[in-house]
């Protein structure tokens, strides 16, 4: 949420920690990036599996928090795009 992101930022301001860890799994590394806004209608959810190889919860769970992030206007992973943004204007080498 967007109170979440603004806490982030203020417990990141005033506490300015030695470390900073975010745990995140491989394939949800992406989110520490921003996105461009993917399409959410029905037709791309079944383009998207018909592909080859594709994980049908993968793209279930990505149409469904894509469409909860919409109507709460904040992308999913904000916060820890966030403390990630923060902790690299502490140290570069976060």
């Amino acid at each position: 949420s967007k109170q979440s992101c603004d806490d982030v930022e203020v417990i990141m301001a005033r506490i300015k920690p030695q470390v900073v860890a975010v745990e995140l799994c491989n394939a949800r590394k992406v989110m520490l990036k921003e996105l461009p806004p993917q399409d959410l209608s029905f037709s791309s959810v079944l383009q998207s599996l018909s592909k080859p190889n594709v994980n049908v919860f993968e793209v279930l769970y990505g149409w469904f928090l894509g469409n909860v992030a919409s109507g709460l206007e904040m992308s999913p992973g904000s916060e820890f795009r966030v403390a990630y943004r923060a902790a690299q204007r502490q140290d570069p080498k976060a």
